[in-house]
């Protein structure tokens, strides 16, 4: 019988529809199983009912920055590990963080794929 490896769950959290569609289907070919969300307010009601091994949240969005994000996620699921990303630079001292990793948006797929080599069944 062969083994059945768990795919690694990960929430998405992002305004933009596109990069959340586009990070679904390529996280779901790297071997993720992904949920997404455009809001940080559904994320949470998402949190409350599946659990994730990760989420991965865009610093930048209009109704939660990530600080706020990062207050909200990672006070209410400190057991989760909180990727923040962005397009744009973050001054270094923030990056610095020990409550979460933050990953350029460009680069967050090969980090994934570097950081859990595991769950590439592709």
């Amino acid at each position: 019988m062969p083994i059945v490896k768990k795919k690694k769950r990960i929430l998405v959290i992002d305004d933009n529809l596109s990069f959340l569609k586009s990070m679904r289907l390529a996280l779901g070919k790297l071997g993720f199983d992904c949920q997404i969300s455009q809001t940080v307010d559904i994320a949470l009601e998402l949190l409350e009912k599946e659990k994730y091994e990760m989420i991965i949240c865009d610093y930048f969005m209009p109704e939660c920055d990530g600080k706020e994000a990062l207050k909200k996620l990672g006070d209410s699921y400190p057991e989760v590990k909180l990727i923040l990303t962005s397009s744009y630079p973050l001054d270094i001292e923030f990056k610095k963080s020990d409550r979460f990793t933050f990953v350029d948006k460009l680069g967050i797929l090969s980090w994934l794929s570097e950081k859990y080599p595991e769950v590439q069944y592709v």
